[in-house]
């Protein structure tokens, strides 16, 4: 999977560089006018959620009671899905916190 930078903070990096190198002004600009020149795409940050049951927030469980997504608390119909319909969180948390411990 590709990662992703946000093009202010890579011009910051040079920034930075540019002032503890040998690099020319002319060449900073270049290396700048370059950067800003290449394809680049819209993204967000990806929020990780789980469905949660009424238990788990605090309510009596009522029969069918719907789940909530744990990021936006959006209730979600039977069959729930892998993305909320409300804020589109990824309801993988529980996998992302299990692959992060070692």
């Amino acid at each position: 999977m590709d990662k992703l930078i946000q093009l202010d903070d890579a011009l910051g990096v040079i920034a930075s560089v540019n002032k503890t190198s040998d690099l020319s002004e002319e060449t900073f600009e270049e290396i700048n006018r370059r950067l800003r020149r290449v394809d680049m795409i819209e993204a967000a940050p990806v929020v990780h959620a789980r469905w949660e049951t009424a238990d788990e927030q605090g309510y009596f469980r009522k029969h069918n009671h719907p789940k909530s997504c744990s990021a936006c608390h959006n209730k979600a119909k039977a069959g729930e899905t892998r993305f909320c319909p409300e804020c589109g969180a990824v309801m993988d948390a529980d996998e992302v916190a299990h692959a992060k411990t070692p």
